[in-house]
């Protein structure tokens, strides 16, 4: 067995440790009702409803933001219905980026299994002067960002990132910067968008056009 094959199984084997650490303390202390019985429906479950899988491939990251991410939520298993826990793998081409997003119902764990030089920044609210705070992380090291915080990661590195990320709810929603403001359905009136980001109308028009015909894959 080579020494790279060997990390890379080291790296997995930590991933899923730390994710079911993180995953049951969030638990404890989740915004999620606690839970009343062992399941969501004893009565209606099918081992299946607690499995996931497609973690362990790649995700496409051959679009405009060299990212791609891979959600298992509640959507996806129902097991973890009432779990207060969430898992994502998110992938980074060098030089990708997620965007500036919140999750407006958990705080989330993250930790990197391959790759060097990936930047995670989170921004507070205004009560503490929408401060940013940034970390330079690499394969082993990890970040906890709190809940509903602006957050946004770039890959640095030459070589592609993945990030494994817990999430203190089974469901904790994706609100994306740029399309809840530019890409909503029906759109915001130009006006409204021109005053509040300082823009000319011509230029609102123009980022409400592009965002809406390539929206981040969040």
């Amino acid at each position: 067995m080579d020494s790279d094959f060997a990390m890379r199984i080291f790296y997995c084997f930590a991933a899923c440790f730390v994710l079911m650490a993180l995953g049951f303390s969030f638990a404890n202390a989740s915004c999620d009702p606690g839970s009343l019985q062992d399941h969501c429906d004893p009565r209606k479950v099918v081992a299946r409803d607690f499995k996931f899988t497609g973690l362990g491939t790649p995700g496409n990251t051959n679009n405009s933001l060299g990212f791609s991410s891979i959600d298992r939520w509640v959507d996806e298993v129902p097991g973890m219905n009432t779990f207060s826990i969430g898992v994502s793998r998110a992938d980074f081409a060098s030089g990708g980026l997620s965007p500036p997003h919140y999750h407006p119902r958990a705080s989330q764990a993250i930790i990197v299994t391959e790759g060097h030089n990936v930047q995670y920044c989170f921004v507070t609210s205004r009560e503490n002067n929408y401060k940013l705070f940034c970390n330079e992380l690499k394969a082993g090291d990890g970040m906890v960002i709190p809940k509903a915080m602006v957050h946004f990661a770039v890959n640095y590195g030459k070589q592609p990132a993945v990030v494994y990320l817990s999430y203190d709810s089974q469901n904790p929603g994706n609100v994306a910067v740029a399309e809840s403001s530019f890409g909503t359905n029906p759109p915001i009136e130009p006006y409204i968008l021109e005053k509040a980001f300082k823009m000319r109308e011509s230029m609102v028009r123009t980022v409400q056009k592009r965002v809406r015909a390539d929206p981040s894959p969040l």
